[in-house]
């Protein structure tokens, strides 16, 4: 069993070793890895987050999830719409900068959640009901839209520029490093709660992270934020 496991691991290495000869497809890998790193602490701490801040039922874990997964399902139709067809990383810089505004915005938002919160439990109707819960559910929807913008392109830009006979392995090293960074989430939350941590101040911490994370992929990619932005401050065809 011991063997077994140490081959696997050598496979792993190898095929890691593999892909980062394409410093591209590499960095492409690690921003989408770090999309479900971020993705993994949130949907980790729903449940303590309805229960604590807002709470609510199973029914409000439910209806917050279903706001993350239609967010990314949104973020990527409008990343493909954006594109249209073009592989291109344009977008990933204001897309994880996106991430990083409405995560802030929902801790904040919760934060006055939690100051005028009752012990009183709600139902997913209960919820809907409050401003300062719609707004909250919104900043998720929005967050994890973004998360949908940035993300797309890396994918495509994964497979795109990955060397036809290391395409499968390339894909392989992704879910790897992808499981990886999942498990680290989990590590780094449950050292964070070890320290005294709420889980609001968990949701800020990862704002802290993800916006350190920004600053990088933009240094990465300066000519796809300049690209991005002259996009919305240059006029429209019907303007000129």
């Amino acid at each position: 069993t011991q063997s077994r496991s140490s081959a696997a691991s050598d496979v792993y290495k190898r095929q890691i070793q593999q892909t980062q000869k394409n410093r591209d497809v590499f960095n492409a890998i690690l921003g989408i890895s770090w999309f479900w790193l971020i993705g993994a602490t949130f949907l980790t701490q729903f449940p303590i987050y309805t229960k604590e801040i807002l709470h609510g039922t199973e029914s409000v874990m439910t209806l917050l999830l279903a706001l993350f997964s239609l967010g990314i399902g949104i973020g990527s139709l409008v990343c493909n719409r954006l594109l249209q067809g073009e592989i291109s990383a344009k977008y990933v810089p204001l897309g994880v900068l996106g991430m990083s505004v409405f995560i802030f915005d929902f801790y904040a938002t919760s934060t006055h959640i939690f100051a005028d919160s009752t012990t009183t439990t709600i139902s997913w109707l209960g919820f809907l009901q409050s401003f300062d819960n719609l707004h909250a559910a919104l900043d998720i929807l929005l967050m994890s839209a973004c998360g949908g913008l940035f993300v797309v392109p890396l994918y495509a830009m994964m497979q795109e520029q990955s060397e036809p006979e290391y395409r499968s392995r390339t894909i392989a090293c992704a879910n790897i490093l992808g499981a990886l960074f999942m498990v680290f989430s989990s590590l780094i939350v449950m050292l964070l709660y070890k320290l005294g941590l709420h889980v609001l101040q968990i949701f800020l911490v990862t704002a802290v992270f993800n916006t350190f994370a920004a600053i990088y992929i933009c240094k990465l990619l300066p000519e796809a934020m300049v690209s991005s932005c002259l996009l919305y401050t240059s006029p429209s065809p019907r303007d000129s």
